[in-house]
């Protein structure tokens, strides 16, 4: 199996859809369906040996009288992370969760955490071979101040991928930086994207603000510039070294 991809075939006219991309590559859909959830956290996907799951889409449907509060999490080992935002599906109706794309690793799990033993969630992900140079670059131990998620090895340009919509893929030449809160307090963040030899400054940084969220939700920053060279790393700044902060990006990497 092909496990280089040639840089035309991603930046060529910036049109570039996943879509396509994993019918070459033979990925498999796994459509998970009805899981009861508990109150608290409920399991509903383990990535097998020798893959990789893209996480496409999770919904919650809520059969009881009272509302429910969900988020979805992206469990590693004895570590659970919160990868959406806090949605609350009232009675009888169902809620899409969005924003909760990134690429599971063999043994990591995708889950819900939820108020209710009455609703019922369902998902879809993508099931690719794990020799393929697709991941997601992710930390969650946080420092106040700079924070490093990503450098690009040598010999290496990775692209970081857009999420929209429950889609990844690139599509206007931008990237998405994805980070969610539920530390228990409002945090103010701003993220770097470092060309080799440099440091986070405002040359460096993306976007020109820096963006306090709140409490219990995700932010999806699409930026410019998503494609790294040797060297280059992907940072984020940020106010608390609190527990409770996830900050990823969905990248492919291939050989210079």
């Amino acid at each position: 199996m092909k496990t280089s991809i040639p840089a035309h075939t991603l930046i060529g006219s910036n049109q570039f859809f996943i879509e396509g991309f994993i019918n070459t590559l033979g990925a498999k859909p796994v459509v998970i369906n009805g899981i009861t959830l508990q109150n608290g956290n409920t399991d509903l996907y383990t990535c097998p040996p020798n893959k990789k799951a893209f996480i496409v889409s999770v919904t919650i449907s809520n059969a009881s009288v009272s509302s429910a509060i969900s988020s979805v999490l992206f469990v590693d080992g004895a570590s659970s992370h919160r990868i959406s935002s806090q949605v609350t599906t009232t009675s009888n109706q169902t809620s899409l969760i969005t924003g909760c794309s990134l690429f599971l690793e063999s043994g990591q799990k995708l889950a819900v955490a939820s108020n209710t033993n009455q609703a019922y969630a369902f998902a879809i992900v993508f099931e690719i071979d794990s020799s393929l140079p697709i991941k997601t670059a992710f930390i969650n131990n946080f420092s106040v101040g700079d924070n490093l998620i990503y450098t690009c090895p040598a010999n290496k340009m990775a692209f970081i991928t857009k999420v929209s919509s429950n889609c990844f893929g690139a599509v206007d030449g931008k990237g998405s930086f994805l980070y969610s809160n539920f530390s228990g307090a409002n945090i103010s963040v701003r993220w770097y994207l470092v060309r080799s030899g440099l440091v986070p400054d405002n040359t460096t940084a993306l976007g020109t603000l820096t963006v306090n969220v709140t409490n219990t939700s995700l932010q999806n920053s699409s930026d410019r510039s998503p494609l790294l060279d040797e060297g280059d790393s992907v940072q984020i700044q940020s106010s608390s070294a609190a527990t409770g902060q996830l900050a990823w990006v969905n990248l492919i990497e291939f050989e210079k």
